[in-house]
């Protein structure tokens, strides 16, 4: 479930500047609680796009 939530997240964020702004410290926040929950590949994506 956790790798559904960051992969939706992630899609939505790569296609909106607007949406990483007003969620992106937001959604960091969440996806650091989800490390060792989902793949190292989904993490580092996370890391890449809102760091």
């Amino acid at each position: 479930m956790c790798e559904l939530i960051l992969a939706n997240e992630l899609e939505i964020a790569s296609n909106s500047a607007e949406f990483r702004a007003q969620h992106g410290a937001e959604l960091s926040r969440l996806f650091e609680r989800m490390s060792g929950l989902v793949s190292e590949v989904g993490f580092q994506a996370y890391r890449r796009m809102l760091g």
